[in-house]
């Protein structure tokens, strides 16, 4: 191990206060990867990310911390299963993050390349860089790709339209074993950092090493981000926030900025990453966790909030709670905000703030069986069985002095309805016409009368956000003079009927 590594760890064990054990405990996955993870040899334990995860359990004294080795396929599974387990180097995909939640951008890596050997290189005619979709169909060639992973989400999109024809396996062999073959001439290539890759040939002494080369791929970007994976459960959602967190206070440390350098010498290499350090850790993309309910009004909601938020450079992450169960969460601060709600909600959870344009429009209908009055106010309600959903205060006021039954959910409002036991379910218009179709498309339900309830929905951010409320106001507005809102919010409902989701129960 070069002197520099060494200087870096031993900064960092000056730092490094002692680890307090706490009542919860995560599991840290740890995988022979190396440079990034070491389990085996004279350099374990000095990867770039065993360096981060001995730095960050020694910044959260409030977990007890125990590292496990565990393969990719069993984390994601033990990340569905909601167990206490947190991957340092996860690649965020839209599959993944129905499953888990992410911290902010906590590392990189320059983008993969294709590894294969020089001669093969030469085959191809040396070029810069090559499209990976139109290799993979070249019949010349035959790679070995490891299964299971995400070589990030620009290159598994283009794996996956490569179909059967693609001209590459995928086997259960680690990187070594697999350069190995290319280096012995039984398989053309592979897909890999090529830091990792550098670190084999050094450390291993390979046979033919010199051999070896390499080509950009032409559909990547300049880098690829690292963040920090945990289960999307409210405890992964508390140790994201905390992991945030500490993330701020190290990010512009010495420290920090050496061990994304660890095991890079190449001159360009580094000023490349100076320059990406500077634009994506210290400048670039932050992430905020916004709670909201898992209703259609909502999920339309949030797609707008995802496009808003990213037009100011950041990453939105979403926590389904129920309604009031949400807006507590926001206001004491447990999430950045709340999706949407109405106007004058800050009345009642002071330490929010609305954003002053509005996210998206929203209709309050009555629903019924058999209730043939003409309805056309909340007035005309009274004397009626009503049923509205708890925490919703457009219907809660509506009703207020009605004595309505406080159902938990949507599906549980309209299942009351179905049953007689109430006789008017207030609900949104889309949502209630999408829960009649896909639950009690024959139970006679039916909208009555004219809106109870016309409004727009604001965004509201807890108040230690208040300058994401002005710089969102000003891309909301914007959104809606361009008609984007608008067909945002269709394509999102369109979404939601085609994929038959189960989103009110």
């Amino acid at each position: 191990m070069n002197r520099k590594i060494l200087l870096v760890l031993a900064m960092l064990g000056i730092v490094w206060p002692c680890i307090t054990l706490a009542k919860d405990t995560i599991y840290w996955q740890k995988v022979h990867w190396p440079p990034y993870q070491i389990l085996h040899g004279e350099d374990a334990g000095k990867g770039r990310f065993d360096v981060y995860i001995n730095l960050f359990q020694a910044q959260l004294p409030q977990y007890e911390h125990q590292n496990i080795e565990m393969n990719w396929s069993r984390f994601w599974e033990d990340i569905k299963a909601g167990k206490h387990v947190l991957n340092s180097m996860a690649i965020k995909t839209d599959q993944r993050t129905e499953i888990a939640v992410f911290s902010q951008v906590i590392s990189f890596a320059l983008p993969h390349r294709i590894i294969m050997k020089r001669s093969t290189l030469e085959q191809l005619g040396n070029p810069e860089s090559v499209a990976l979709a139109d290799f993979i169909k070249d019949k010349r060639f035959h790679g070995i790709l490891e299964p299971t992973r995400s070589y990030s989400a620009q290159l598994d999109d283009i794996l996956d339209k490569g179909g059967a024809d693609a001209n590459f396996d995928r086997k259960a062999l680690a990187i070594e074993n697999i350069v190995k073959m290319i280096l012995a001439g039984r398989v053309d290539y592979t897909i890999e950092y090529p830091v990792v890759v550098d670190y084999l040939v050094n450390t291993q002494q390979l046979q033919g090493e010199q051999s070896l080369g390499s080509v950009r791929i032409a559909e990547l970007p300049r880098y690829i981000p690292a963040y920090i994976a945990a289960p999307k459960t409210p405890w992964g959602f508390a140790v994201i926030h905390d992991i945030d967190t500490m993330i701020d206070g190290l990010k512009r440390t010495p420290q920090y900025l050496e061990i994304q350098k660890m095991y890079h010498s190449d001159p360009g290499e580094l000023d490349e990453i100076q320059k990406i350090y500077d634009e994506l850790i210290l400048g670039g993309h932050r992430s905020v966790t916004l709670s909201g309910e898992d209703v259609p009004i909502h999920l339309a909601a949030r797609e707008v909030l995802r496009e808003a938020y990213m037009r100011i450079g950041y990453d939105v992450q979403f926590q389904h709670l129920p309604a009031k169960r949400s807006l507590e969460f926001a206001n004491l601060g447990k999430t950045d905000g709340d999706i949407a709600r109405i106007k004058g909600t800050e009345t009642v959870y002071p330490n929010l703030i609305a954003v002053p344009s509005p996210v998206i429009q929203f209709e309050g209908m009555a629903y019924t069986k058999s209730v043939t009055r003409k309805i056309s106010s909340w007035s005309d309600l009274k004397g009626l069985k009503i049923g509205v959903i708890r925490g919703e205060r457009y219907s809660t006021i509506g009703t207020e002095g009605m004595n309505p039954f406080f159902a938990e959910n949507m599906h549980h409002m309209f299942k009351l309805l179905a049953d007689r036991r109430i006789e008017i379910a207030v609900a949104g218009r889309r949502s209630g016409q999408m829960v009649i179709q896909k639950y009690f498309p024959d139970s006679g339900i039916h909208a009555v009368g004219q809106p109870l309830y016309a409004r727009p929905l604001f965004h509201f951010v807890h108040k230690r956000n208040k300058d994401l409320a002005d710089k969102l106001d000003v891309v909301l507005a914007d959104m809606a003079t361009q008609g984007e809102i608008e067909t945002i919010v269709d394509q999102a409902f369109q979404k939601m009927l085609s994929d038959g989701q189960d989103m009110f129960e």
